[in-house]
């Protein structure tokens, strides 16, 4: 049994290594697959609510992972009435990246932060799982 300094350097390591993030890379590689689609076409005048890094960076990672997850339904939905092939696999793992996060307070709701396009949406989602990827490599 450690005692000391290396008992809790033990700990310590084993709690910061459980709550590392992983890098969402096959969710990268759906969100690249989705904004290639043909199907985002019938998309071109839809907007969704758009975090930005910042708000995942400084503030709210956990609220703008959800947000991101939630205005992935919406476009998704629309996708179907489409008859497009559903990506809705994608919110589903956003929402439980989102849950690694801890809670946090005093961030803007969803509904609060600026519309943009589809495109600029989902420019928006890669950067911020890129910089997930890249925090998580480091």
């Amino acid at each position: 049994m450690l005692r000391g300094v290396p008992a809790v350097l033990g700990v310590f390591l084993l709690v910061s290594s459980s709550l590392a993030v992983p890098c969402p890379g096959s969710v990268i590689v759906r969100v690249e697959t989705l904004r290639n689609d043909s199907c985002l076409q019938n998309c071109s005048d839809s907007t969704l609510y758009t975090p930005d890094n910042l708000d995942f960076e400084q503030r709210c990672p956990r609220t703008t992972l959800a947000c991101f997850a939630a205005e992935l339904k919406v476009l998704t939905d629309e996708l179907s009435i489409s008859g497009c092939s559903s990506f809705s696999r994608i919110a589903q793992r956003l929402e439980t990246l989102s849950k690694r996060y801890e809670a946090e307070e005093d961030c803007l709701q969803c509904e609060l932060l600026q519309e943009k396009s589809v495109d600029r949406f989902l420019s928006s989602l890669l950067s911020t799982l890129q910089q997930i990827c890249s925090k998580s490599a480091s």
